[in-house]
């Protein structure tokens, strides 16, 4: 796995693309495949099997990358 960061910044979110990544924003934790990246509205697009999640990118409060 791998390991936290508190900065979330444009390289990071970008290597992580299409990986399974943990998210923890507003006090919870989202877990899920990072599907899309909207540098316009500042937001990330989080997909498991069943739900998905759009966060605001400076509303993460941490962020990382879990195996495949």
């Amino acid at each position: 796995m791998g390991e936290a960061v508190l900065e979330v910044t444009p390289r990071i979110l970008k290597k992580a693309l299409g990986h399974r990544v943990e998210v923890i924003a507003f006090g919870i934790a989202y877990q899920g495949r990072l599907q899309k990246i909207d540098n316009s509205s500042g937001t990330i697009r989080i997909t498991d099997r069943k739900n998905a999640a759009i966060i605001e990118i400076e509303r993460i409060a941490s962020f990382r990358t879990l195996r495949d």
